[in-house]
């Protein structure tokens, strides 16, 4: 197992919005948003329109990334656009969003495949032990 692998994903998930979260949605007035399922629905991100047929993820803003949604301090929604990071100038493509949850959100895939590769080969690994009796 990759340890250093191992501690960015706990760092992600450490810095993020605690959950479980959940998507909230409201057909009737056309909004949807992921919140916690504790704290009393806490934002973690929503959508906010941007230019006439675009919209963009919005963040809730701590003043620190740890302990529980009240403790961290909210200092409101902030738009994608205002947490993004360019790796180049001359591109405006070529940018991500630099927050926990949206870093979270982005690995997420990965980190899960990657989990469970490890998982299943821990678990053959200990199936192997067990039937040579150790």
């Amino acid at each position: 197992m990759n340890d250093t692998r191992i501690d960015e994903i706990k760092a992600r998930c450490d810095k993020a919005t605690p959950g479980p979260w959940k998507w909230l949605v409201n057909k009737g007035c056309k909004d949807i948003k992921l919140v916690t399922v504790h704290s009393g629905n806490y934002y973690v991100m929503g959508f906010e329109r941007w230019g006439f047929q675009q919209a963009q993820p919005i963040f809730q803003e701590y003043e620190k990334y740890e302990g529980s949604v009240q403790d961290r301090k909210s200092k409101g929604m902030t738009k994608a656009i205002e947490l993004s990071k360019w790796n180049q100038t001359y591109r405006s493509d070529d940018g991500w969003v630099d927050h926990p949850d949206a870093e979270l959100i982005a690995h997420s895939q990965d980190d899960i495949v990657y989990l469970l590769a490890e998982f299943e080969r821990v678990t053959a690994e200990w199936d192997a032990l067990k039937w040579r009796g150790k």
